[in-house]
């Protein structure tokens, strides 16, 4: 279905979507600061938080559309779902699916993540912020 068919989403859906959409920018800001501050001190905390604020922007804008999604932290799928209203590249796919490694492996022994993953990851995180926030803020006006 076409997003402009789809009917204004009510108050309570609204405020829904923006508290999905406030955690992922205070995810994504807690992510910034960390690299930026000390990325020696938070490590993988970053990609971890990086993955966590993509994942809620993509559930968010889900929500705006009423697509239903699992419990997930694959972010390739989302986007899947995602793509019957925003296309995605190649490129967007394979960024996901590198943040979407960051939401378990990286928390336990035998994965290590250097800076540039990390800058990386936030960087990703950025561009579907960049992506995905716009779209999303549309449906709650």
């Amino acid at each position: 279905p076409d997003a402009r068919c789809m009917p204004p989403l009510s108050t309570k859906e609204k405020a829904y979507v923006q508290e999905w959409l406030d955690l992922a920018t205070h995810d994504l800001r807690a992510a910034e600061r960390m690299v930026a501050d000390a990325p020696s001190t938070f490590g993988y905390l970053i990609a971890f938080v990086a993955q966590q604020a993509t994942e809620k922007l993509v559930k968010a804008a889900l929500l705006t559309q009423a697509i239903p999604f699992p419990k997930t932290h694959d972010i390739p799928a989302l986007l899947v779902l995602l793509s019957q209203h925003l296309t995605f590249s190649a490129a967007d796919y394979s960024n996901a699916a590198t943040l979407a490694d960051y939401a378990v492996e990286v928390r336990y022994p035998g994965k290590k993540i250097n800076l540039s993953e990390l800058q990386a990851a936030v960087q990703m995180a950025q561009q579907f912020e960049q992506r995905l926030l716009p779209f999303v803020q549309a449906a709650l006006v």
